[in-house]
């Protein structure tokens, strides 16, 4: 039998590249330096933070598969303090096709109806929603679910086009309607709550923190989250076949209802796998509250498989704080996508163009 070779003994690693940009689809090697100049990946291990991002193989070759980050380690096998780590960000093309978000009468059209469920944060005992099934919809077959949020003093007519809000009004039912025609999402039943809930500083509510992170500010807001995860999410998995497990569930929501999501998928991360925050401009100042060390964007790493931003190119709302809440994100390495909708701004068209594109990655 022949002997194995020992690894060699090296005393640096550097990257070419300390921070790679690919699209999913990318094929590319690592570009790495060694001392000695002779030793080589051989004599190295190699770890991947998410090998569902971009894999890499042993001999450096990285593929780049899904929207977001991962980091790829490269340390001495003789020497592992010796070792280089790159950031692989991979992003993807965004477009749309021009009748992304038209009625389309060649195609079959799912279902959007309603229904009522318990609530103990609601006046009178009782929340309502609107629900989207797909065209094909099958209640013996199990179901990805989506909650979508809408904005701020708007209803949950307002992402449909049952309704319209201070803009022309969002066409999500018709956007979801012609993503499934065309098999760029998955089976998925959508959930449209109404997000505004009256708050009585009197009344004695059942399961809430008194000071929500984001939505404080805005009290009607914020006690839609403890009633999705005390009342909608429970009454929803009794009642329509949904998985129900955190990798078959995801919010998204726009403006308000961003700030909303975020509440959602950073605190109770458990329940949501997929989270897509939409145009907010939930900080009033330059503070947040989610992501303050590498220990707060790990815990979201290892629960989220995919954190999208979405906002317009001209959205510049409260002095760009989405943009510079995603920007203090990055110092901590929180894994996220953030893209933005050229030549818009807070408006219907963005937002139906982010409910499109999160939707094809999500549940993937």
């Amino acid at each position: 039998m022949p002997t194995a070779i020992p690894a060699k003994q090296i005393t640096s690693i550097s990257a070419q590249e300390a921070v790679m940009n690919l699209k999913v689809g990318d094929n590319t090697p690592l570009k790495l330096s060694f001392d000695p100049a002779d030793a080589s990946l051989s004599d190295c291990s190699i770890t991947n933070s998410k090998d569902y991002v971009a894999s890499v193989d042993d001999k450096g070759n990285i593929c780049a598969k899904y929207i977001g980050t991962t980091f790829i380690t490269v340390a001495s096998k003789q020497n592992p303090g010796t070792s280089t780590k790159i950031k692989v960000n991979v992003t993807d093309d965004f477009s749309v096709p021009a009748d992304f978000g038209k009625y389309n009468s060649d195609i079959m059209h799912g279902k959007l109806t309603d229904f009522n469920y318990p609530s103990d944060y609601r006046n009178g005992g009782e929340g309502h929603a609107l629900i989207w099934f797909p065209a094909d919809y099958d209640p013996s077959k199990q179901y990805n679910l989506l909650l979508c949020l809408h904005g701020g003093s708007d209803t949950e007519y307002y992402w449909t086009s049952k309704g319209s809000g201070s803009n022309d009004g969002c066409n999500g039912d018709i956007v979801l309607d012609n993503l499934y025609a065309t098999g760029q999402m998955e089976e998925t039943i959508v959930v449209f709550p109404h997000g505004v809930i009256n708050y009585n500083a009197s009344k004695d509510y059942p399961d809430i923190v008194e000071n929500p992170f984001l939505t404080d500010f805005w009290k009607n807001h914020y006690l839609l989250e403890f009633e999705i995860v005390n009342n909608l999410l429970s009454y929803i998995k009794e009642n329509y076949p949904v998985k129900g497990d955190s990798a078959h569930t995801a919010v998204c929501g726009l403006s308000m209802g961003c700030a909303q999501s975020m509440e959602l998928g950073f605190k109770h991360s458990e329940l949501f796998d997929y989270v897509g925050c939409f145009s907010a401009g939930p900080f009033e100042d330059t503070d947040q509250f989610f992501v303050n060390s590498t220990e707060d964007a790990d815990k979201i790493n290892n629960a989220l498989k995919l954190l999208f931003f979405i906002t317009g190119e001209n959205d510049h709302l409260h002095d760009d704080s989405l943009r510079n809440f995603v920007k203090s994100c990055n110092e901590y390495d929180l894994n996220n996508i953030f893209y933005e909708v050229k030549g818009v701004g807070h408006d219907d068209y963005c937002w139906d163009k982010a409910l499109y594109t999160f939707m094809r990655y999500a549940f993937k």
